[in-house]
């Protein structure tokens, strides 16, 4: 028998892993896909160029920029107090807005980019200042003393107090704090965009759901060096060497609760694996339908996991161009008049394409009623990708005029795909939809709990991060084993 084991090698399950094998418990993951790190991954291809030139290029299946690598960060401290902080190398990201025919580069730095603001909309210069103030406060009022992780370290007496300050706007919607400091409908929708990355239903984002966003601006993201894979393998190297063990391409078929509580998990091939303790790192809403037993959970919360809404899906187009186009920054978020909107990415790290060329990435959100319709057993699937790739195309066109000239590789990557690969409900990329219910990480089955985009604090690498520190946490308390960095 081992003491945890973890359904899901995504972020969140390799942090709690992690962090109890460091503690000298018995983990072992259990991940479907052959790689693990879940939205996390990279993958390659290599096509014939120019006179046979063999060109590689490396693609990220859904991260590309990820927060808290600033000083009170999540992924730093994880990072720290597992001892690898130096095994990740990362690269500044950058953020052009193009908005019809005005676009915006934001600055490096909080105050340069106010100041950037302020420049384009001078008549809005003391209402920007005023937000960006509240906006500074309600930011710090979601990262507790001591950092994101800092409860790992002990107990934070600071944060309730900035909380205090700053909770009138935390549950208030995001865009009546905007309207109360700024009037220009272009100036919002450039500090809305950042939320449009996430759902089509920004106004249902609160200040407190968009204040960690806004820690991209604040103190940065980032791009680790040689793929978004990189993140995942230091994490699963981190395990072995503290006695674990990952298993990929080793499907969970359901959790076994014996007495009330949990007693393991059964994989996809017949056998049984006995555990003290579960935590689950699959999408929330088939952990609670298909991976517990039936009747094991009360009926309410079933109810209410039947019920819960998928969040956004995506549409990706991935791109191997030679040559590079010269871009300002790499993230580059295009949202024409007419047409559809487009995150356009070249990740900053030129060793993921040969020399004088690129790996770009398109993204599309696609809402969860458009995502169910994609079937790729459905006569003329490949027709259909290949036709709402044509438009994304079209719109990143706006930024680089002659992109189809570029293209020497091209794959893409529907709803459909991310239900497949990622074993999300409607191949949904973010959990569960914002302003939504959320179960709660410990479950009411003994020794049952939850980790990542599905449960609190949402989606997003750092978030889920949190959660898997969090379950953690609950885990070794309650088999009493104290997880304390200090």
């Amino acid at each position: 028998m081992i003491d945890v084991a973890v359904v899901g090698a995504g972020m969140g399950g390799l942090t709690a892993a992690a962090l109890l094998a460091c503690r000298g418990l018995k983990v072992a993951v259990f991940e479907q896909h052959f790689l693990a790190g879940g939205y996390c991954t990279s993958w390659e291809r290599v096509v014939a160029g120019a006179g046979g030139r063999r060109l590689r290029f490396v693609f990220d299946a859904g991260v590309h920029d990820v927060s808290g690598l600033g000083p009170e960060g999540g992924v730093r401290q994880l990072l720290e107090l597992l001892g690898v902080g130096e095994r990740v190398k990362w690269r500044r990201t950058g953020y052009l807005h193009v908005q019809g025919e005005r676009s915006f580069l934001v600055p490096g730095g909080w105050d340069a980019f106010a100041e950037a603001l302020a420049e384009q909309f001078p008549e809005e210069r003391s209402g920007i200042r005023a937000l960006f103030e509240e906006l500074d406060r309600c930011c710090r009022a979601c990262v507790p003393e001591g950092g994101v992780l800092g409860f790992l370290r002990g107990r934070d007496a600071a944060q309730s107090r900035r909380r205090r300050q700053s909770e009138r706007w935390l549950t208030a919607p995001f865009d009546a704090l905007l309207k109360t400091h700024v009037k220009a409908g272009p100036l919002r929708e450039i500090l809305l965009r950042v939320g449009r990355y996430r759902t089509f239903r920004v106004g249902a984002l609160t200040v407190g759901e968009m204040a960690p966003l806004f820690e991209y601006f604040r103190q940065g993201g980032f791009y680790p060096e040689g793929g978004s894979q990189a993140l995942p393998d230091v994490l699963v190297e981190r395990i072995r060497s503290a006695g674990g063990e990952v298993r990929l391409s080793a499907p969970v078929r359901g959790i076994r609760v014996e007495g009330g509580r949990a007693a393991g998990v059964a994989l996809e091939g017949g056998e049984v694996v006995a555990a003290r303790a579960v935590l689950s790192n699959a999408d929330v809403r088939r952990t609670l339908l298909e991976l517990v037993p039936e009747g094991a959970l009360p009926a309410e919360l079933v109810r209410r996991a039947r019920e819960a809404v998928p969040a956004t899906s995506a549409f990706m187009v991935f791109l191997g161009l030679e040559p590079a186009p010269r871009l300002p920054a790499p993230a580059v978020f295009v949202r024409p008049e007419r047409g559809e909107p487009v995150s356009f990415w070249i990740p900053p790290d030129p060793s993921l394409a040969p020399e004088g060329a690129a790996a770009a990435t398109l993204i599309a959100l696609v809402p969860q009623e458009e995502a169910g319709r994609w079937d790729r057993r459905a006569a003329g699937y490949g027709e259909r990708k290949r036709a709402f790739a044509e438009k994304l195309l079209d719109t990143a066109e706006r930024v680089v005029p002659d992109l189809r000239g570029r293209i020497v590789f091209r794959e893409e990557a529907s709803p459909a795909t991310f239900t497949r690969y990622a074993w999300t409900s409607g191949g949904a990329i973010y959990g569960l939809e914002v302003g939504g219910w959320r179960p709660p990480l410990r479950l009411p089955v003994g020794g049952v709990y939850l980790a990542g985009a599905g449960v609190f604090p949402g989606p997003g690498v750092e978030s889920v991060v949190v959660s898997g520190a969090m379950a953690a946490a609950a885990i070794a308390e309650d088999l009493g084993v104290p997880l304390c960095f200090a």
